[in-house]
C-alpha cells in the first residue's frame, strides 16, 4: 500500500457522497480499493485519509467487539422517514464505506455488510472501526451500532494538530451526566467512553468540550463546542 498521506477539506465538504480526490468508480470484483460495490455502495482503501480540520469528531458508537464473521450488522436509529447521512472509516488502514442503502426494520435503519473487504485490509476488530450517522439538517448525530451494542458510547475525535482538552461533559436539560478533567496535549485520536449511558433516559444531549490547540510560537487557540445527539436506552439493550 502508498503511504498514508493526509487530505485536509472543509468541513462541509465531508457531508456529501464522494470527497475531491476520491472518486468511487468500478474495479475488479477482487480488489481491495474504494470503489463501487455490487449494492452500488463505495467501500474499500483510498489512497489517503480525509480529515476536515484541526479537530473533528470522527465517530459515534456503541458496540462490544469482537472479530469480525462473514458479515457486519450495521444500524442506525430511526428518528424520521429520512435515511442518515452515514460513513465508517478505520484510519490506520485507509478504509472507508459510504453511500450505502439502509433497509428500514423497526427503530432501527440497518445494513449487513460484507466483510470480505474489512479482513482483506487486516482490520482485526469491530472496536477498530469509526462511524458517524447524521440526520436533520442541524447536523445531530445518531450512535451507530455495530453488531451488538454496548451499554456505553464511544466518542472519537481526530486532530491533525496537538490539541488538549481542558473539559468535556455529556449534558442535557442542565443536568451532566459524565465529565472529564483536563486531557494530555497530543495529535491524532483522542476516546471519550460515556458508561453506563443505559441508565440516562431518551431525549437529545450534548457533548460539550473546551479544547486548546497549538499554534506554533504563537499562544494556543482555545475553543468551546456542542455536538448534540440522540439518545435513548433501549437502543443500547
Amino acid at each position: 500500500m502508498k503511504s498514508t498521506q493526509l487530505l485536509l477539506v472543509l468541513p462541509a465538504l465531508l457531508w456529501g457522497m464522494n470527497l475531491p480526490g476520491q472518486a468511487c468508480e468500478l474495479a475488479e470484483p477482487t480488489s481491495l480499493e474504494y470503489a463501487l460495490q455490487d449494492d452500488n455502495r463505495c467501500e474499500g482503501i483510498q489512497e489517503r485519509i480525509d480529515i476536515s480540520g484541526s479537530l473533528d469528531l470522527i465517530s459515534l458508537t456503541s458496540t462490544q467487539g469482537g472479530n469480525f464473521g462473514n458479515s457486519l450488522r450495521i444500524r442506525v436509529p430511526r428518528r424520521d422517514s429520512n435515511q442518515p447521512f452515514f460513513y465508517m472509516q478505520e484510519l490506520d488502514s485507509r478504509y472507508r464505506l459510504n453511500n450505502i442503502r439502509f433497509t428500514a426494520q423497526g427503530n432501527f435503519y440497518t445494513y449487513n455488510l460484507s466483510t470480505r473487504i474489512l479482513q482483506g485490509s487486516g482490520i482485526n476488530s469491530v472496536s477498530d472501526l469509526r462511524a458517524i450517522a447524521v440526520t436533520g439538517t442541524q447536523r445531530v448525530y445518531l450512535p451507530t451500532l455495530l453488531e451488538n451494542p454496548a451499554d456505553r458510547y464511544r466518542f472519537v475525535f481526530y486532530s491533525v494538530d496537538t490539541v488538549r482538552f481542558v473539559e468535556a461533559k455529556i449534558r442535557s436539560a442542565g443536568k451532566d451526566y459524565a465529565s472529564w478533567g483536563s486531557q494530555g496535549a497530543r495529535t491524532g485520536e483522542k476516546a471519550f467512553e460515556w458508561s453506563n449511558a443505559d441508565d440516562a433516559l431518551a431525549g437529545r444531549y450534548e457533548f460539550y468540550y473546551v479544547a486548546e490547540i497549538e499554534q506554533g510560537n504563537r499562544p494556543p487557540d482555545r475553543i468551546s463546542r456542542s455536538i448534540t445527539f440522540w439518545h435513548d436506552p433501549t437502543w443500547l439493550r
